[in-house]
This record gives structure tokens, sequence and C-alpha cells, in this order.
């Protein structure tokens, strides 16, 4: 931590909303998990949740090409919009106030609405939240646990966090993986420490070294060119 400051009533102990930096735990996460056996990036999603074929994350969609954000997949991640995908994402995780014109949902049953877009998977960089919570599935289906055990039996407390984590779920306990993870400043920085040290924590590889390497290296140069970031 190289600036620290906390303001209304905040405190060291206090932990904040990391929205999307959720992303990069449960990515991490996914490493841990493969380097024990427990689970095959390049599986199809549909080993692990089979509830899931018929959507956009059923056939050839690899749990891969969720960790990558290539998943070729029907959905504009526009945050400012009134409607649209991302409203309706949010009111299944229980984030966008109920709309009564709308049937109420939950985030696991929205999941499986979603459509692919026509572009094969893998070839295209295409951010989508969603992606993510899908991830958090397969881990729970691979690893016979909550996503919440999950994370903190095999990194949150391996890397030495000094306080607990939270994590938003919906009206029916589904965690909002890909934004809903709470922790405090000093927890984050040892998580980022961590990643920097090669997967290190006070002496002990908790994240593999592979994996580590795969995420600074492995990037696909054209799949970024012909995706929704370019520009950013």
């Amino acid at each position: 931590v190289v600036f620290e400051w906390y303001a209304h009533g905040l405190t060291p102990d206090t932990p904040h909303l990391i929205f999307s930096v959720s992303k990069s735990v449960a990515g991490t996460l996914g490493g841990i998990l493969a380097d024990r056996g427990m689970l095959d990036p390049d599986a199809p999603v549909t080993r692990y949740i089979p509830e899931m074929e018929g959507s956009v994350y059923g056939g050839s969609c690899t749990v891969r090409h969720l960790l990558d954000m290539s998943v070729g997949i029907r959905f504009e991640e526009d945050y400012m919009a009134r409607d649209g995908d991302v409203v309706n994402y949010r009111r299944s995780t229980g984030w966008e106030p109920p709309d009564p014109a709308v049937p109420p949902t939950n985030l696991r049953d929205y999941l499986r609405t979603l459509r692919p877009n026509g572009a094969p998977h893998g070839e295209t960089f295409h951010y989508v939240s969603t992606n993510t919570d899908v991830l958090g599935w397969v881990y729970e289906h691979a690893c016979g646990m909550s996503y919440a055990k999950i994370l903190s039996q095999y990194l949150w407390q391996p890397m030495g966090a000094e306080h607990d984590a939270y994590i938003t779920v919906d009206s029916r306990g589904a965690a909002r993986v890909a934004g809903g993870i709470c922790a405090t400043l000093r927890d984050l920085a040892r998580f980022g420490e961590m990643m920097r040290n090669h997967g290190i924590s006070n002496g002990r590889q908790v994240v593999p070294g592979w994996w580590v390497d795969d995420i600074r290296q492995n990037g696909n140069a054209e799949a970024w060119s012909r995706g929704d970031l370019t520009k950013v």
C-alpha cells in the first residue's frame, strides 16, 4: 500500500466492495483448482453444469472461454443503459430495484436465458460479467461447495488475509462472482502483492507459478484486437 486514507467512518478494518476486481480473484482461483486436479480449464462448461446446454454456454463453450472473456455471447455491457442486458442482469442479482412489470427472476435462471451472437467462441475478446458468474458456478459443481467456501479455503486463508471477505448473493443465495466481493484495502493489497511475487504469500506458493505465467504471457493479441475494448 503506497497511500492509505479513509473517509466517512471507514477504517482499515472496513470491507469495501471491489466490483470487477472480483473477476481477477475468480480467475486466480481457477488456477489453484486446476493445479489440484479439481478443474479442467479446457473442458466444456456443460461437463460441470449440464443445465447450461441450450444457452450460449452450452455446446463448444469451455471453461477457458469464460476465463478469457472470449464467449460469443449476445450481450452489451453498457453500464449507462436504463434497460436491456445490464439492467436485466443486475435485476436478477438483486442489484437493481424490482420492476412490477417484469416477472421476478434470479441470477442462475437468468444465465440460462443468454444466447450466442453468431461468433465462434475463442476468437474475439468480449467483456461480459455473466461469464464470470458462470465460472463461479462451474467451481461450485467441480468442488461440491459454495463459492464463498472455495474462495476461503483455497485462496483467502492461504494467502494470509487479515479479515473476512464477503460476497453479495441473489435471492436464492447464488454469489455474484463477477463483482460482489467486499474486502479491506490491506487484504486486497495482499492479493496484489502475492501475484506480483509469482503466486507466493508469506513464503507459501498459494497460486501455482504456471498459472501466473499463463495470466501474464498467454494472451491472444488477435482476439483482443477484434474485441470491444481495443480503444481503451
